[in-house]
């Protein structure tokens, strides 16, 4: 992409910070109002990021998003690659409002490293994807990351010939916590079980691989 086109979404999004910095606290800001407008702003901070060479974060619609009052995050990785995360989830419904849909249980596959804990929602902010598609509750995948070629060159000190494993960069955004994982792909189901009874199956399964 030419520096012009760059140069072109740059303007664009100074434009969408403006008109929301604008509407902030006025009486048409309405949710749907300001969900269309945080979707247009990330999307063309994605694009901004993506056409600099930049990590960005794009969010994957996955049927619910972490609640955003209380999601009870609970992540468990072991030696056996595979990790897990359950969460209270909220879903969408016909009227645009949110509602409880019970708890998210995430398997993680092939695991090979993960990040768990600060920033929570208030130094959010700081984090080194915000303002390039990262923000909200929220599943991401990031684009352009650099991890996976990080372990890659670390490994290839003992082994030489380690290429890829084609993992994805994943970021699950909670109120009090992030975890950021290289995965190499994931599996979400809904449960209406209580939180004990899924915590210890998870735990079984971790032990038997």
């Amino acid at each position: 992409m030419s520096a012009d086109n760059i140069k072109e979404l740059e303007n664009s999004l100074s434009q969408i910070n403006a008109r929301i910095e604008s509407m902030l606290g006025k009486s048409g800001w309405t949710v749907e109002v300001a969900m269309a407008a945080y979707d247009e702003q990330g999307e063309i901070e994605r694009k901004v990021a993506a056409a600099k060479g930049e990590a960005y974060a794009k969010p994957i619609d996955v049927g619910c998003v972490p609640s955003v009052s209380d999601s009870g995050e609970f992540f468990l990785q072991s030696a056996l690659l595979d990790a897990f995360v359950i969460f209270r989830a909220k879903t969408k419904v016909s009227t645009g409002k949110y509602t409880d849909a019970g708890w998210a249980v995430v398997r993680l596959k092939r695991c090979m490293q993960s990040k768990f804990g600060y920033p929570n929602d208030e130094a959010f902010p700081g984090h080194p994807l915000y303002g390039k598609g990262f923000s909200g509750l929220g599943i991401f995948e990031v684009g352009n990351s650099k991890w996976e070629q990080t372990l890659v060159e670390q490994n290839r000190i003992a082994f030489p010939k380690t290429t890829s494993w084609n993992l994805r960069h994943l970021i699950f955004q909670f109120k009090e916590n992030v975890l950021e994982c290289l995965v190499e792909n994931f599996e979400l189901r809904i449960e209406n079980r209580s939180f004990a009874e899924l915590a210890a199956e998870v735990m079984a399964t971790a032990v038997r691989g």
